[in-house]
């Protein structure tokens, strides 16, 4: 076994107004410059490219879902994570609870 290992030079220069810009950010812009949905994109960002949002209003549970289709994804999900160390608190427990939460809201 033959391994090989480059590395590169670099400078690294602090710049406190750029880092305020960015926590404050600045650099976001609306999605489409849609006011309402208040969606702040950077500009290298792949959502740009999307005319419809509904696709991630889905995610975050601003559009109405199918019983049975959460139902099939909840199922899912426990079968894609059950196999994660439940000593991390495991990803499935971590989901259902916060699912629990937000229901008990």
């Amino acid at each position: 076994v033959d391994l090989t290992l480059r590395g590169y030079g670099c400078n690294i220069y602090r710049d406190d107004e750029v880092a305020q810009s960015l926590h404050e950010e600045k650099h976001l812009m609306l999605w489409m410059s849609n006011e309402q949905e208040n969606l702040l994109l950077d500009r290298y960002d792949g959502r740009l490219l999307l005319d419809d949002l509904n696709p991630l209003l889905k995610k975050l549970g601003a559009v109405a879902v199918d019983p049975a289709a959460e139902e099939e994804e909840r199922m899912l999900d426990e079968e894609r994570f059950k196999d994660l160390p439940k000593e991390h608190g495991g990803f499935f427990e971590a989901k259902v609870e916060q699912e629990e939460e937000e229901a008990s809201r």
